[in-house]
This record gives C-alpha cells, structure tokens and sequence, in this order.
C-alpha cells in the first residue's frame, strides 16, 4: 500500500523459485472453479489445479496510475531491467505485462515493453493494453500471458507461410479460421494469438454460411464432430454469432468470438475409468496420429470411434468411403470387461 516514499503503489514480495521447474498444464488437468451461488457466496471460487504462469516467474513493477489514466506514481524502469534479467536467467520464452488501469493510459505498459525488448531481444513482449483494452485486471492479465503462451508455440509457424502475392487480398495470406469473425490473416494472428483458442469449431460455422447458402437456407445450425468434441452453432438469417463470454478452464477468454458450443465428445476422445470405476470420456483424444485404435495405426486407447465400430454405428467395409481399413473387433478384444460392462 502507500507509504512516504512510496505513494499510491502496490509492491508484492517474489517467492523464491522451486528447486524445479513446475509442469506445464495439459489438457487433461481441470480446473476445480466453483460456481457463482457456491457456499453461499456469490463469490466462493476455488483456486484452479494448474497455473498459467508460476508464481516465481510474476514480478511486481513500481509504479501507478488512477482510475482516469493519470500517474501518481511514475514507471520504475530499475525495477523492469532487474525483471528482464531475472527472466533471461530463467530462460522465459514469452512475457505479458499488465499494469492497473493501463488500458485508460498505456504510456507505462508501453514503456516497459520496449525496455524489456532490450533485455530479452527476440522474445515476444506483450501488453495487456493491447490485446484487451477494457476494465478487470483478472481478466486482461489472464488474456495476456495465455497470449503470449500461445504465441511462443505458434509463431515459428506462422511465420513459415508465405507473404500475400502483390494485389492479393488481406484474407489471401494462408488465414487460419480465427475465433473472430471466422477468419484472420497470419500477420493479425501474430499479433493477437488468442484468437486461435477455439478457432477450429469456427470454421464449421463458416461452412454453414456456405453450405445454406447453396441450399437457399435463411437459417442454418451447423454440427461438427472433430476429434475433441460435437460443437453446434446456430446461424439465424445466415449471420454468424459473436460472444464475449468464452471460456478456457473455466477461465474468461474476454475477446469476440464465434459462439459455438460444445455438447458432446469428438471422435477420438479416449475413453477411461476413473477411481470409482465410472465410464469417462476425453478430454484427451488418440489425435490423427496414432488415431483410435481401429485405424490399426498404433493406436492402444479405446476411443468413441472404436465404440461405434463395435456397436455397427460405423460400416467397416465402408470406412472413409472405403479408402481405409478399419479393425472393428479390436475394442471387444482388447478391452475386454470394459466394453461387455458398458456397452449398454
């Protein structure tokens, strides 16, 4: 809090960092939120099971601006060299800053971004101001540093597509099928990677636009079963949805995206028995490689499609229009008990 030398700024403490680096979060972590009513509090929330970004690695910045985007306390530039140091001696990959009320005044965040691009040249620097310039720290801070997780995966990839021809649309640059709007060109995606969360399903409702249009269709819901999950999404008049209220882990996203949803599993989600012998499905998936086990490419865990294989849902002689094989007595087979116990 304030103090004679230092006003109007909030400084915390660094724990030291662990003996070892903690794991990164998988896709089969979840997170434990309660729900808002929980406990009798509106804001009764369980903390999650994993952490985005290790508590050794978030360094606290003196300085300090009001709820109008003025300062009261100016920018510590000492204080964002000693934290670029800290992070290239940890080997980060990737930095987010968020400062309160930056996105009224980014002066400060702007600052320290371009200080910490001397102290760690080449690695990603982004700032909350940027990417979700509204009120909620939680919610900026959380959208930054995901930002630039993903980022640090993405990048080297993007990077390998090619530039647009002279003349070329903005679109023609190989674009993804971003959450926002349903597409993106690559330089956008770079310089806001968190519209790649979610962006597969978005591309369902593009096809839907497509696909009505062919049928002289005013409204269009699209199905789309991947390999992950069976996502929906309700086209009324052929307009494609936008919602601000994703979510990852339970965690708010914050930025437009197309309003698909979820309400199943994907075709080659893994199904699993947890400690009290109940049947469970994903969230992990076989993937394309190795696949669901009757692709007989490799494949060990049972999956929905080797459940539909196994209960005559699926033609075996006619799998992928009959350019691949199928094995459709392996889950029988290999499960054994557990496909007699839960077949029904």
């Amino acid at each position: 809090g304030p103090t004679p030398d230092r006003p109007h700024t909030t400084r915390g403490t660094n724990p030291p960092p662990p003996t070892t680096p903690p794991p990164r979060p998988n896709q089969t972590q979840k997170d434990n939120s309660i729900s808002p009513g929980a406990l009798g509090s509106p804001l009764a929330r369980a903390p999650p099971r994993w952490q985005l970004v290790p508590k050794y690695l978030r360094r606290p910045i003196e300085q300090r601006m009001n709820y109008r985007g003025e300062v009261l306390a100016p920018l510590a530039e000492d204080d964002v060299r000693a934290a670029g140091r800290f992070f290239r001696s940890e080997g980060v990959e990737a930095v987010g800053i968020c400062f309160l009320w930056s996105f009224l005044n980014p002066a400060h965040e702007r600052r320290a971004q371009e200080i910490l691009k001397e102290e760690l040249p080449g690695r990603p620097i982004l700032i909350s101001s940027d990417f979700l310039p509204l009120i909620r720290e939680w919610e900026r801070a959380f959208c930054t540093c995901l930002s630039a997780g993903i980022l640090v995966e993405v990048r080297s990839h993007l990077e390998e597509f090619p530039s647009p021809s002279p003349g070329a649309r903005p679109c023609d640059r190989a674009a993804d099928h971003a959450v926002q709007r349903g597409h993106a060109t690559i330089d956008t995606l770079l310089r806001s990677p968190l519209s790649l969360v979610a962006s597969g399903p978005a591309g369902g409702a593009l096809a839907g636009v497509f696909y009505g249009d062919l049928a002289a269709s005013t409204d269009v819901m699209t199905t789309d079963m991947g390999g992950t999950s069976f996502d929906v999404c309700v086209l009324p008049g052929k307009q494609i949805p936008i919602t601000k209220d994703k979510r990852l882990e339970n965690e708010p996203i914050a930025i437009p995206s197309v309003d698909v949803h979820t309400i199943g599993a994907g075709g080659g989600s893994i199904a699993w028995l947890d400690p009290g012998g109940a049947l469970q499905v994903g969230p992990a998936s076989a993937g394309a490689r190795p696949g669901p086990a009757c692709y007989a490419d490799g494949g060990e865990a049972p999956t929905l499609t080797d459940a539909y294989l196994t209960l005559g849902y699926l033609n075996p002689d006619f799998f992928l229009g009959g350019r691949r094989g199928s094995t459709p007595s392996w889950p029988t087979r290999r499960s054994g008990t557990r496909s007699q116990t839960h077949s029904g």
